[in-house]
């Protein structure tokens, strides 16, 4: 030690005699050495060198050791590339300690957080969003995005695209669901459901979704049943989902499609339909098509199985009909479903809501208790907008944008479906495109009932976030009135559920709770919670996988797995003790806020019936757990 002390006094002896040559920044520079090495001297009388940062080996540049006349001897070439090099040097330290200085102003504001090296999308209100998958966005990066911004309900359109791209945008999602769970640390899933191939006949997509071709009379047109022209039409040849009737049909037979365009049969070769045109028509994507009248155009149809088995097979849970149908046709499709060993699909209709009018004697109880989830469209002037697959639209010409006033039919439905706490999913690719403007009248209809709102592929990020901040502002603004007045169903759940549930939303808005913990095996409470649109996020915790493939689809309910354990207490406070960490991990609660925990009080079988206000607290929360079952 006495020997490491007087070499640094030698080195002090010499950097004082190299002063007058080296300058005033070659100093600082060996000022600078000298402190590291003072401060090994240090680490080194506690044992604790191996915790020294600093270089242990000096070159004789750093530490010059030469005596005084040796110095002199130094040309002024030498001195000007030395001191320049430590210049450097030090306009290095002097940046390092600058930035440090500027971090330290903060006063440890901002520790934990990570700081974004690039440009992030912003998504507002996320978990109110319902993602279309298509080939135009199911790359990995575009569906991490919309997984760290909070959105865990997707979609696909079995209709379109061959079973390879669709199994490409399932095994993609699933792959991003696995990559954010790892960066998270914590179980990550989504809810998944796909729409079946219409039974009714329509044509496919042109390569280029927007074009509308004009059809001469004399023109040849190839109808084809071949699923890799879905998206791949063109003027000559075109996808029509008609597998089965291809057999039933015969040379000259006419064939409608669209309101005007009529084609005569003047070949089949395998899967094609060779035709001429007879009538001029337009020739667009999605047009409707009609096959003679003999052909039975209303059994189950060999696309629709095709989906059926595919959902099957990539672990998709919930299925939605192009229409509703009737009730045999509801009947026929849970055969198929039981038949190809898929009960415990959840099965959902399409409804195009501005269609129902004002009828005498309609039902539509029937179709409300028979589906458990519903996808809300809204239909558009023809000549004013075309849809297309990847969202995009073409105006064929120029109207003005029209008023949605629903009919009291319509009205009522939706709220027949919200009052049996059925998903309502809702397209809001019109008010975004700004096709639709909203009555008033109809605000809860499009701004408060649905669970979520699904977007199109292709329109921009600037016109969507304009529409979820102008349904964010409506909603915030009609829920007290909605919520104050909605009537008690405890009489309908038969047990009390729906009052627990209602007096639990009370409680978040009453204590402002940053979140809604709820542990439990089955999903009905979930449910229940969800149906009172609460603006606190629900954060459902469950051994019951399944439940993640449909749970997500309602109103701000997040699924987060909870191992399952033989002891009903323990399974408890461990979910809790897992639901707050990740709330804590993820900057979502902070000391002070409060935290709802809603749990079943004697079994995990029976529906939760307790609840209790935790106030978070980053260091005895795990003790305050224990305290949940004692009386």
């Amino acid at each position: 030690m006495e020997s490491q002390i007087t070499s640094l006094a030698e080195i002090s002896r010499q950097m004082a005699q190299k002063l007058n040559r080296l300058g005033l920044r070659k100093l600082r520079h060996a000022h600078k050495t000298l402190t590291q090495l003072q401060q090994k001297v240090v680490l080194s009388k506690f044992g604790r060198l191996e915790d020294d940062k600093f270089p242990q080996n000096k070159t004789k540049k750093e530490f010059p050791t030469q005596n005084v006349a040796d110095s002199e001897q130094l040309d002024d070439s030498d001195v000007f590339e030395e001191s320049e090099a430590e210049e450097e040097d030090f306009e290095i330290l002097e940046t390092v300690k600058c930035s440090q200085l500027s971090e330290d102003s903060w006063l440890g504001y901002f520790a934990g957080y990570e700081i974004l090296n690039k440009e992030e999308k912003i998504y507002l209100n996320g978990n109110k969003q319902c993602i279309e998958l298509s080939g135009y966005n199911s790359d990995p990066k575009t569906l991490e995005d919309y997984l760290r911004a909070g959105m865990r309900c997707f979609f696909m359109d079995l209709f379109v695209g061959t079973e390879v791209d669709k199994q490409r945008c399932v095994f993609n999602l699933r792959n991003c669901e696995l990559k954010i769970s790892q960066e998270y640390g914590y179980p990550v899933n989504v809810s998944l459901f796909a729409i079946l191939s219409p039974r009714c006949q329509y044509t496919g997509y042109f390569d280029d979704p927007t074009a509308v071709y004009e059809m001469e009379k004399g023109e040849t047109l190839t109808l084809t049943t071949n699923r890799q022209y879905s998206t791949k039409g063109c003027r000559r040849k075109i996808y029509v989902n008609g597998r089965f009737l291809v057999d039933e049909c015969q040379l000259g037979n006419y064939i409608l499609i669209g309101p005007s365009l009529q084609v005569r049969i003047i070949s089949i070769v395998g899967e094609d339909l060779n035709c001429e045109v007879m009538e001029c028509g337009v020739l667009r994507s999605k047009s409707a098509v009609r096959f003679p009248g003999r052909c039975n155009r209303s059994r189950v149809s060999v696309e629709e199985i095709e989906d059926i088995t595919f959902a099957r097979e990539m672990g998709i849970g919930v299925l939605i009909s192009y229409i509703a149908g009737t009730e045999l046709y509801l009947k026929e499709l849970q055969e198929v479903l039981g038949l190809l060993n898929c009960q415990n699909m959840q099965l959902g209709c399409r409804v195009v809501l501005n269609e129902m009018q004002e009828k005498e004697n309609t039902n539509f109880e029937w179709i409300v208790k028979g589906y458990d989830v519903f996808l809300i469209e809204f239909k558009i002037a023809s000549e004013g907008f075309q849809e297309g697959y990847k969202g995009k639209a073409k105006e064929i010409t120029t109207t003005n944008p029209e008023i949605l006033n629903l009919s009291r039919t319509a009205s009522n439905f939706l709220k027949s479906v919200y009052r049996q706490k059925k998903a309502i999913i809702m397209d809001c690719t019109p008010f975004v495109g700004r096709q639709l403007f909203v009555d008033p009248c109809n605000w809860p209809e499009v701004f408060y009932y649905p669970d979520k709102y699904f977007i199109k592929s292709d329109h921009g990020s600037y016109d969507s976030f304009q529409f979820h901040l102008l349904q964010r502002s409506i909603f915030n603004h009609m829920f007290p009135s909605l919520w104050s007045s909605s009537p008690f169903y405890c009489d309908e759940s038969q047990s009390g559920c729906d009052t627990i549930a209602r007096s639990c939303i009370a409680a978040s808005l009453e204590c402002n709770a940053a979140a809604i913990l709820l542990c439990s095996i089955l999903p009905d409470m979930a449910i229940k919670l969800s149906h009172f649109r609460p603006i606190t996020p629900i954060y459902f915790l469950s051994a019951t996988k399944s439940t993640a493939d449909y749970i997500s689809m309602y109103h701000n309910v997040i699924y987060l797995y909870q191992k399952h354990s033989d002891c009903y207490r323990k399974f408890v406070t461990e979910g809790f003790l897992c639901g707050l960490t990740y709330l804590h991990d993820r900057k979502l609660v902070t000391n002070g806020r409060c935290v709802i925990l809603m749990y079943g009080h004697n079994s995990a079988i029976d529906l939760p019936d307790k609840y209790v206000i935790l106030k978070f607290n980053a260091e005895t929360f795990e003790e305050n757990l224990n305290k949940l079952f004692i009386n």
